[in-house]
């Protein structure tokens, strides 16, 4: 049974095992990780996150950039989840598109205007 004060040993076991994954594993370790934006608490996923990053195909930066847009465009959002998908959005820009990056900027134009968003 898991322990939950054990948790940055899990992650870190996870992180590890992430590295190795390929295929359909990795697309699990990949949900999970999106799932987790949901967390409140921001560092906890941090560093697995950073290594999941460095894997992502382009079809995963559209889900995940979509994701973090859709969070970040939602004023209803607790801030700490805002914070999670932006510190993920700046991990992932690295291996963003024009495209990509494109869409992620307009999108987060909305964000700034927006007076009940995270900004104002």
């Amino acid at each position: 049974m898991f322990n939950s004060d054990d948790h940055e040993t899990y992650t870190n076991a996870l992180k590890a095992i992430t590295v190795k994954l390929s295929g359909k594993q990795f697309d699990n370790a990949f949900n999970y990780l999106i799932s987790r934006l949901n967390s409140k608490n921001r560092y906890r996923y941090k560093n697995l996150r950073k290594e999941i990053a460095q894997r992502l195909d382009e079809k995963q930066m559209d889900i995940a950039l979509n994701y973090i847009m859709d969070k970040l465009n939602d004023k209803n959002e607790h801030k700490d989840i805002h914070i999670n998908c932006i510190e993920f959005l700046e991990i992932i820009s690295n291996k963003c598109n024009e495209q990509q990056l494109n869409e992620a900027f307009n999108s987060s134009m909305d964000i700034f205007n927006n007076k009940n968003g995270i900004c104002a």
